[in-house]
């Protein structure tokens, strides 16, 4: 309601343009119950403006005050209105502390009003010490001018703007405009006035006159009381200055001087000089006095100042030697992060491990709950053939049993008949078995299967891991692994092993899903079970979870898992599916391809899918306007685009990371489970805006934007509250609702409010009303959201519906005469909806899973969008499986009672999308290349080329691996130069490409033409990749390695599919520098390299290798290191490790006097030595490796940080 103001004048200044003045004298403040209040409107240049208060504040405990445009409902489209403005709340006892704010901005028909919301505080508004609020009225002031000139209204204008009106009181008129001074012309005007010269004869009667009236009107003082004056003012005059002023008897002597002044001026009184010295001296006495205050006081701050400045003195003297404690902590803080820093590397790593771990369990999950699904409904079925197969198995064995009678009978006339025609020889052929006989079971073997291992004194076990015995599933020899203590980690860490993995032959690969328990001794229910699935070979022949479970809660004697020191572990095993989602070519199979998951990204997929399949949405992507010189990672239509015409084209499923960097997600977000609906809503504000000013400017808001309307109507008087809003999507309960249905009835359902939840109606007060929603359109694309989860606060948790939740195949929400329709809605559109997609949540004891059912033609065929792998599904499956609720199984087992078995079914669709039977040939339009910007075709046509060259020549380099063999000249050649941290740059090592079938002993006759180094004094040695990144020479070929193909002996350093062999190149050399054959090597020796480090030269430079004793020391070798380096035999020497580079350098000192072993040096490490000497602190930069190796790590690190920035520079130019 809007209430009108009373009591007020306006007038206008002019200063260089119209200022005009608006004054509001609101009355009974206190009393005002409304919750704003507008003041009449007044006028400035022609527009009508007024004033908005809202007495008890807008949004707090603050007056809150704005300008408003009084006629914004009338103005037409488009208009603005420029105005600089000034708000006041006038002190009505002294203007001078009237609060004031001053701003300028451009009204529009968004912003109608502009003003401050804590414009005053309502204690001080109401603070009777202050004047802003007198006899319960407040008197506010507006300053506006519409002309562009700034600074036109300040607070000084304000409080001095007064003249014109005063403190009268007065009723509403309308603006009078006046002109105030300008900076140019003087503010008013004075004349004076030249009178007519006087006669004597006018001035002697002027003074005769004044001099009796004077005398008449002087007062007659006593002669005690000019004595009292006169000792008055002596005792005044023997104060000092400072004391009579602080004494404040200025007053009484002001009377005393009034009465010694009205001495006579006879010729025994005061003279005319002494009267005006006197008279003169009266203000002179103040004066003195004041100055003389003034002065002490002006001491008294310099005394106080000192004083401050003092105590800020030892305040900085404080800081500074807090400063530096905080430095040295800070150096000790920075030690601890260095050392900290692997630790974060390793658990990201872990995490990482983790993350592929959980989806691999969330995969696995749900296959295994559709194959039990699929398996209720053959159950019946297979019953009856078991029972059938019982009789024939029993006919079998009849038959069998006769035929092996057969066969013995006539064994020996066969033997006879044998050596009559052959001589009595038999020529057998050795059969080659894939398994030691001795391992080899006769008979089919199972293609799934569990193994149970009990695992005795648990708690003292002292090897690191174990091994069960092997069982066999499939044909195939398995194990299980466990590190009883971690796999370095707090955690039990089991997996399962292919037992003969070092027997079979090369190439080989097995595909098995299984699952890893450690049963629970008491109640099965909890068990710890975990499921996963792999594809075994050569370089992953082990694969499980090193974070099986926690040791803590492992050894919890009142847990239940450990129990007399034994723990139970389980390993179910199947084979049966080999191959099938290895195999499965999604485009081949359905003609649609699917999305990658990036880690937790699957939500994101089902959701692009769902719009891709929308062809009208998919057509309006491809005509947004884009360049080629967008960058799709900066550019989110550009990377829609790109990612819906792979969709469309590609051959194999399509990456989600350039449309997922194009948001500014990092690698983590796409880790965490984003909220779909939000994301949903997110993505289509976004194209929305983009789409602004294109030819495609509305799509979103055509195919996705209806309205409905939210009422309030009062019941016993005639008054009804209507707003309208629009949604692109609806949130439907699931909990209490058996149906889509169910849930629009709860939708439109009318809430009473009554009692103490009346409304308050304006002009009626609070009245019993009906409150409630009804529809006034719906879109032409339907985006239904399952409310599926909600928050439990007894477990302080969201928690997930999964409720029975039934939706059709065809939705009418057209139903009983449109119960869900306002009444100002087009009854004309036929509101019949076709189900387009369900998009699916499954969720478990493993984790949670997206996938989407489409239907992309609305033809009776379902597909089901499930990351990479698409499917054809039937319409069972994508509507009544994703219903939700508990399903039932028949118990069948002999010996149990027949009570059916129910579980709840974790998978539920949590999205609906319906669309329009009268739109939907508008929707399912059709979408080809003529659709595609020209140079996006192009782009995207030549990248694909690009990729299958790629392909090709990544197929082509399969057949050959890349023998990169570093020597001793390389290390000598390098180190110091290209690099000084480890030994070699393998980029720049002599490379062979050699074909994977070659027997590695002819590589070597390659090498031996090469380097000029006979076959016979060659020996290789494998690098390895150690934990802290470095690459260092781990072992010699075995004589067995050798006589394997180059392609077997690739995978024997590799972990991950890597066409490269890297290796050492091991010389000796005799006399004359002839190479010799290499010296045995035993576990007991020790392969280490040397560098040099000159803290003169400030020089780094290797200078060999040697092989030393595992059980010897360094102290025993110094003079074959002395003689290495250069040195004299009994040359003092300091000695380092070299350990890592990255992040943070790490040099250790060696203990001369301890073993190898003791130190824990081992085949490839560095040892880094240099002169000792005392004056090397004073006289060089570096005095030590470590120092130097810092200098030389922070060198890098700048240099590749200015690297980086160079490009990336580069690049927001290039955007």
């Amino acid at each position: 309601m809007e209430l009108q103001a009373d009591g007020s004048k306006s007038w206008s200044v002019d200063t260089t343009g119209k200022i005009w003045k608006f004054r509001w004298m609101v009355k009974n403040l206190s009393g005002i119950t409304d919750k704003k209040l507008y003041s009449e409107d007044f006028v400035v240049d022609g527009n009508k403006w007024r004033i908005l208060i809202y007495p008890k504040g807008k949004d707090g405990d603050h007056l809150s005050i704005y300008l408003a445009v009084a006629d914004s409902a009338t103005l037409p489209s488009g208009w603005r209105r420029h105005a600089q403005f000034g708000l006041a709340v006038i002190d009505q006892i002294d203007r001078k502390t009237s609060i004031t704010k001053v701003a300028t901005h451009v009204f529009n028909a968004k912003e109608v009003d502009r003003g401050f919301t804590s414009f005053l505080s309502l204690a001080e508004l109401h603070n009777p010490r202050r004047g802003y609020l007198i006899n319960d009225a407040c008197l506010l002031e507006a300053y506006v001018s519409t002309d562009t000139t700034t600074g036109l209204i300040s607070h000084e204008l304000i409080v001095k703007t007064d003249s014109a009106i005063g403190n009268e009181k007065t009723t509403i008129t309308r603006p009078v405009e006046i002109t105030a001074p300008s900076s140019s012309r003087p503010s008013f005007q004075i004349v004076d006035l030249e009178p007519e010269e006087p006669t004597k004869e006018d001035m002697n009667t002027f003074f005769t006159s004044l001099e009796s009236a004077l005398l008449s009107s002087n007062t007659v003082f006593s002669q005690e009381e000019a004595k009292e004056a006169w000792t008055k003012l002596e005792a005044a005059l023997n104060m000092t200055p400072i004391s009579f002023h602080d004494s404040r008897e200025f007053s009484p002597l002001k009377l005393a001087f009034k009465i010694l002044a009205s001495v006579g001026c006879s010729s025994t009184n005061l003279t005319i000089e002494q009267k005006n010295k006197l008279l003169a001296m009266e203000e002179s006495l103040k004066q003195l006095s004041d100055r003389a205050a003034k002065a002490v006081e002006d001491k008294n701050r310099l005394t106080a100042k000192e004083s401050i400045k003092n105590t800020v003195t030892y305040n900085l003297e404080c800081s500074l030697i807090r400063y530096k404690e905080v430095e040295s902590e800070v150096k000790q803080v920075e030690q601890k992060l260095t050392a900290l820093q692997e630790q974060v590397e390793e658990a990201q790593k872990k995490r990482e491990s983790m993350l592929v771990e959980q989806k691999g369990i969330f995969k696995s999950s749900q296959k295994m709950k559709m194959e039990l699904e699929a398996l209720s409904k053959e159950w019946a079925e297979c019953e009856a053939k078991a029972k059938v197969a019982e009789d024939e198995e029993k006919t079998v064995e009849a038959e069998w049993g006769r035929m092996k009678h057969f066969i013995s009978s006539i064994k020996e006339d066969v033997k006879r008949a044998l050596e009559e025609q052959y001589g009595g020889k038999e020529e057998q052929e050795d059969n080659k078995m894939l398994v030691p006989n001795n391992d080899f079971i006769d008979g089919p073997q199972p293609l799934e299967g569990r193994f149970t291992w009990t695992v005795e004194n648990f708690s003292r076990l002292n090897t690191k891991k174990l091994y069960s015995e092997i069982f066999f599933v499939g044909g195939y020899k398995w194990r299980i692994l466990i590190f009883p203590k971690g796999n370095n980690v707090d955690c039990l860490s089991m997996y399962l092993d292919v037992a003969d993995s070092e027997t079979l032959p090369y190439g080989w690969s097995k595909y098995a899903r299984f699952s890893l328990a450690v049963c629970h001794q008491i109640h099965n229910k909890y068990t710890i079970r975990k499921d996963t699935e792999h594809q075994f070979n050569a370089r992953e022949s082990d694969w499980g979870f090193t974070s099986f479970m926690p040791l803590g809660e492992l050894y919890d004697p009142h847990r239940g898992y450990l129990v007399n020191d034994t723990i139970i572990v389980e390993a179910e095993v199947d084979v049966s599916k080999v191959g099938d989602d290895w195999s499965h070519d999604s485009k081949k199979e359905t003609g649609y391809v699917g999305l990658k998951n990036q880690g937790a990204t699957g939500y994101m997929n089902s959701l692009l899918q769902t719009l891709y399949h929308i062809p009208y949405f998919r057509r309006a992507m491809y005509h947004m306007p884009t360049t080629e010189n967008d960058i799709p990672t900066g550019c989110i239509p550009l990377a829609l685009q790109r990612l819906f015409y792979k969709l469309q084209y590609s051959e194999t499923s399509v990456a989600t990371k350039e449309l997922t960097k194009s948001f500014g997600w990092g690698t983590c977000d796409s880790f965490i489970q984003h909220d779909v609906q939000e994301l949903n809503r997110v993505l289509s504000e976004k194209l929305e805006d983009k789409m602004k000013g294109t030819v495609v400017e509305g799509t979103i808001q055509q195919l996705f934007e209806g309205h409905r309307m939210n009422y309030i109507e009062c019941i016993n008087v005639d008054y009804k509250s209507t707003r309208k809003e629009s949604f692109y999507d609806l949130q439907l309960d699931v909990k209490g609702c058996k149906d889509v249905y169910a849930s629009f009835d709860k939708y439109v359902e009318v809430e009473c409010l009554e009692g103490d939840n009346k409304y308050h109606a304006e002009q009626y007060g609070l009245q019993d009303a009906r409150k409630g929603v009804l529809f006034i359109d719906f879109p032409p694309v339907l985006q239904l959201q399952l409310k599926r989860f909600e928050y439990d606060s007894m477990q302080d948790t969201v928690v997930k519906i999964n409720d029975i939740f039934e939706f059709p195949l065809q939705l009418d929400l057209d139903r009983e005469y449109g119960k869900y329709l306002s009444p100002e809605a087009d009854r004309s559109i036929r509101n019949l909806y076709t189900l387009h997609s369900v998009l699916a949540h499954s969720d478990g004891a493993h984790g949670e899973h997206y996938y989407a059912y489409i239907r992309p033609t609305l033809s009776d065929q379902w597909f089901k969008f499930d990351d990479e792998r698409v499917t054809e599904e039937n319409v069972k499956r994508a509507l009544e499986g994703q219903y939700g609720g508990d399903e039932e199984l028949p118990q069948t087992n002999p010996g149990f009672s027949k009570t059916p078995f129910k579980f709840t079914k974790y998978s539920n669709a949590y999205l609906l999308v319906y669309i329009r039977e009268s739109d939907k040939d508008k929707i399912i339009c059709n979408v080809d290349e003529k659709d595609i910007a020209e140079h996006l075709r192009i782009r995207l046509k030549k990248e694909q080329e690009e990729k299958e060259q790629k392909r090709k020549e990544k197929a082509k380099a399969r057949l050959y691996t890349v023998i990169k063999v570093a020597r001793n000249e390389d290390l000598a050649e390098q180190i110091g130069r290209d690099i000084y941290f480890d030994l070699v740059d393998h980029e720049k090592v002599r490379s062979f490409q050699i074909q994977n079938q070659m027997p590695f002993n002819v590589f070597k006759e390659e090498v031996a033409k090469e380097f000029g180094i006979p076959v016979q004094y060659q020996r290789f040695w494998l690098w390895a990749k150690r934990q802290n990144h470095t690459y260092r020479p781990n072992r010699p070929l075995t004589h067995q390695e050798e006589a394997q193909s180059v392609g077997q002996l690739r995978e024997v350093p590799n972990k991950i599919n890597n066409a490269e062999l890297k290796l050492f190149l091991e010389v000796e050399l005799g006399p004359h520098s002839r190479p010799v054959a290499p010296p045995e090597n035993t576990k007991e020796d020790i392969f280490l390299f040397f560098k040099l480090y000159d803290p003169y030269k400030e020089e780094l430079r290797y200078i060999g290798r040697m092989f030393v004793k595992v059980a010897g020391k360094p102290m025993e070798i110094l003079a074959r290191i002395n003689k290495m380096a250069g040195f004299d035999p009994d040359e003092e020497i300091e000695l380092y490790e070299e350990i890592r580079f990255e992040p943070s350098v790490r040099c250790d000192h060696i203990d001369k006097t301890l073993t190898f072993r003791t130190s824990q040096l081992e085949n490839g490490d560095i040892i880094c030595l240099q002169k000792f000497s005392e004056v090397l602190r004073v006289e060089c930069r570096y005095p030590n490796l470590p120092s130097f190796l810092e200098y030389v790590h922070n060198r890098q690190s700048e240099a590749e940080a200015r690297v980086a920035e160079v490009k990336t520079d580069k690049l927001n130019g290039e955007e």
